[in-house]
């Protein structure tokens, strides 16, 4: 069973920084009670999780909260994970200031939020990288997390004017996903 982190949970932190912590209750409580209990207890993000947990809540949070507009949703509240991360239990990654550095750690990244699939630098430039992503199980909604995470971690470690785009994407008939960020 593919898992991940507790850290990829950041629902509770997001949900309750704008919607207040009466909105968290009421979340869990459209969950299924597994979910429910990780939710309210708050995530331990060291702990690995199901990944059929995480998909349950990231449907349901996408279905709550997503207003007709799933990608504007999964973007930010990823730009909000890569926030608190990068300035918390990754924050060496912005140790060295540049946009390059952090992204070009995108497959170590993934591999300390996810236990399954592989993330692989396919082109570094000056200011630009592009990244592919090799999973079987992944949900359509795990492309616009990737891009905001990307869009804000960049703009974290210095780049400025941050371009992302996703010209290869598995749920649109790609044999992967193919992503890339440009940056001045």
């Amino acid at each position: 069973m593919e898992r991940v982190k507790g850290v990829t949970l950041s629902f509770t932190d997001y949900i309750t920084e704008r919607y207040g912590k009466g909105e968290l209750a009421a979340f869990a409580s459209a969950l299924r009670p597994d979910a429910a209990r990780v939710i309210l207890e708050g995530p331990v993000k060291s702990t690995w999780y199901s990944r059929d947990l995480y998909f349950h809540v990231l449907i349901e949070f996408a279905r709550r909260y997503a207003r007709g507009n799933p990608s504007h949703l999964m973007r930010d509240i990823s730009s909000f994970s890569a926030e608190r991360d990068l300035n918390s239990i990754y924050r060496f990654f912005l140790k060295f200031g540049y946009p390059g550095y952090v992204l070009g750690k995108a497959a170590v990244l993934w591999q300390n939020y996810y236990d399954g699939g592989k993330m692989e630098i396919v082109a570094k430039e000056k200011n630009g990288i592009s990244v592919r992503l090799i999973d079987d199980v992944y949900l359509p909604y795990s492309c616009d997390l990737i891009l905001g995470f990307a869009e804000r971690a960049t703009t974290l470690s210095g780049g400025k004017d941050v371009q992302v785009a996703h010209p290869v994407c598995k749920h649109k008939g790609g044999p992967h996903c193919d992503f890339s960020v440009s940056w001045t």
